[in-house]
């Protein structure tokens, strides 16, 4: 405080309006980078990370590291073939038994002798409603 008295400048100093149009800037750049997230989650991070490997001759590491993406999920191709077999006994049953939910359905396949999980089973009941 006794500095501001010695150079004459008020301690309650009035910014001027060029620190109002930074702030305005960094909330516009914010939004255009929730923008840009967005757009890279919707189609997807793997994909920019072959044409970046593809166009600029960088390492699948640098590409990954460059979106923040693991090399993981970018090597991970799912299997969907895996849920074939309970998709069709699950169709069986619920052709049998219209009137049953998920409950009873999930009750009959047991009783059958599948061992799946009933997480599993209830994403894919939701799946073929």
């Amino acid at each position: 405080h006794l500095y501001c008295s010695e150079v004459s400048i008020s301690p309650l100093f009035r910014w001027p309006n060029s620190v109002n149009h930074f702030t305005d800037l960094s909330l516009e750049n914010r939004a255009l980078k929730d923008v840009i997230e967005k757009k890279l989650e919707d189609s997807g991070k793997g994909e920019l990370v072959s044409d970046v490997v593809q166009t600029f001759s960088l390492s699948v590491r640098q590409a990954c590291q460059a979106f923040s993406l693991s090399r993981t999920v970018y090597y991970y191709r799912p299997d969907v073939l895996r849920d074939e077999p309970v998709i069709h006994a699950l169709q069986q049953v619920a052709e049998r038994y219209p009137r049953y939910g998920f409950s009873k359905l999930f009750q009959i396949l047991r009783r059958q002798g599948h061992a799946w999980n009933h997480k599993r089973v209830h994403r894919i009941y939701c799946l073929l409603k």
